[in-house]
């Protein structure tokens, strides 16, 4: 199987131990802290069962952290917009 590359999302331990000491991480800003912290921010992480479609119309049928990052941002925005906060 030469030339095929594996990909983990797991972070490596040491990285694990320096956000659990992190005192600005929380339940607000994990996701942020999360993908900048993964070299595999890029990597499906999250699987899903049927494809989401987000407001602006693209279709996932699994997010990384990146790509979960920004649907997030996205309804964080609208929901924003209508006056929600």
């Amino acid at each position: 199987m030469s030339g095929i590359r594996h990909f983990t999302t797991y972070l490596p331990s040491e990285d694990k131990k320096r956000l659990a000491a992190d005192r600005a991480l929380g339940c607000g800003n994990f996701l942020h802290y999360a993908e900048k912290a993964n070299p595999a921010r890029d990597q499906p992480l999250i699987f899903l069962d049927q494809p989401f479609v987000s407001l602006r119309g693209a279709s996932y049928e699994s997010f990384s952290l990146t790509s979960f990052h920004q649907v997030a941002d996205e309804y964080a925005a609208f929901y924003i917009a209508a006056g929600v906060t």
